[in-house]
């Protein structure tokens, strides 16, 4: 039960992290770049996710 809000904060800050780096690499560019792999982990997450689902059948 410990375990879960260490992981979520851990998560949290990686993905922070990840989003200032996009927004310190290019400027004016930076919320696009900082999406894209946002989007790419969120999609990747949907196929896993519903994966499971299909699994438990």
């Amino acid at each position: 039960m410990q375990a879960t809000p260490s992981l979520a904060g851990l998560t949290v800050a990686t993905g922070a992290a990840l989003a200032a780096f996009c927004f310190a690499l290019s400027g004016t560019q930076g919320p696009a770049y900082a999406l894209a792999p946002a989007a790419g982990f969120a999609a990747v997450g949907a196929v896993v996710s519903f994966s499971r689902q299909l699994l438990k059948v």
